[in-house]
């Protein structure tokens, strides 16, 4: 007999199940659906000169042609997207913010950040400028009056 006192008998039967509940040993996980994302959407307004109005399309944030609510704006366009691929969105609406006078910060190697430009006073359309393959490669206008005013859309702690 072993020394825990159980049978040293060994079947190789199959288990057999009594339809009573399942209950849960210590290396089981509960099914508790997907994972939260670990990365969100946020609006993170660094300052700078005042925010000026562009013309836009018609939506969130635009009034009479006009992008007035960068924030709205940008909402729409991430709304229902998973924050956790956010590098492929910036990638999708990039032309729509461009359209609508909004800069995206790239890196020199062309990688998209979670961080915009907006139209100011000093830089009326922080968008680069159609042939400029430079500015299009790092998604602002390259003159320093357009970095003035930057907000940072995404957190991933």
């Amino acid at each position: 007999m072993p020394s825990d006192g159980g049978s040293s008998d060994v079947d190789g039967g199959a288990p057999e199940r009594d339809g009573g509940v399942l209950e849960f040993d210590a290396w089981m996980e509960p099914d508790s659906g997907p994972p939260a994302p670990s990365c969100a959407w946020v609006w993170l307004d660094r300052g700078g000169p005042a925010f000026q109005p562009h013309a836009c399309r018609p939506g969130a944030g635009v009034v009479d042609g006009m992008l007035v609510d960068p924030i709205a704006f940008f909402s729409e366009l991430v709304s229902g997207r998973d924050p956790d691929t956010w590098q492929s969105v910036m990638n999708e609406i990039e032309g729509e913010l461009w359209s609508c006078g909004v800069g995206q910060q790239r890196g020199s190697g062309g990688d998209v950040r979670g961080r915009l430009f907006l139209p100011t006073g000093v830089c009326t359309d922080a968008s680069p400028p159609p042939g400029d393959t430079t500015a299009i490669f790092l998604g602002v206008r390259q003159e320093p009056d357009c970095w003035s005013h930057p907000a940072d859309v995404v957190d991933c702690p």
